[in-house]
């Protein structure tokens, strides 16, 4: 039997794994549910929710054995964030930073020539170095660390 295990899925959201359904955002794939729990006060970037899809290499569980990419994706939501309210819940252009989502914004800015790597820091879609280099210029911050 699976037992209930806690997954964080990105910044603000967590996915947990069950037998059973517990909310309205349950999703069941034979017999397996996969329950969303959002939470309160996600972190913003210039007002928009973000997230980073970093991709990592795992060789070995005993030893743990990982090697990360050096470079990612950055993925902006195309409308800057309000707390989730009956007016504004159903509007994923302010709660998602899925690609396929916010393409389709009047807004949506994308990298020139149709690169899938952005290098210009307007864009909505962009690669995680040059995200870095201007959270180091523009605040001073040390992302070595990160």
């Amino acid at each position: 039997m699976l037992k209930e295990k806690a997954y964080s899925s990105s910044l603000t959201q967590k996915t947990f794994l069950s037998t059973k359904g517990w909310s309205s955002r349950s999703t069941s794939i034979g017999g397996v549910y996969f329950n969303s729990v959002n939470l309160f006060r996600p972190f913003l970037y210039k007002g928009l929710k973000f997230d980073l899809r970093i991709y990592v290499l795992i060789t070995s569980c005993d030893p743990l054995t990982i090697f990360l990419h050096k470079d990612g994706l950055v993925r902006f939501a195309t409308e800057l964030y309000q707390s989730i309210s009956g007016e504004n819940k159903s509007n994923s252009f302010i709660h998602l930073t899925n690609y396929a989502i916010n393409k389709n914004h009047v807004g949506f800015r994308n990298s020139e020539g149709g690169k899938e790597l952005v290098e210009d820091r307007s864009s909505h879609k962009r690669s995680i170095r040059d995200f870095f280099e201007e959270l180091e210029n523009d605040f001073k911050l040390n992302t070595a660390a990160i």
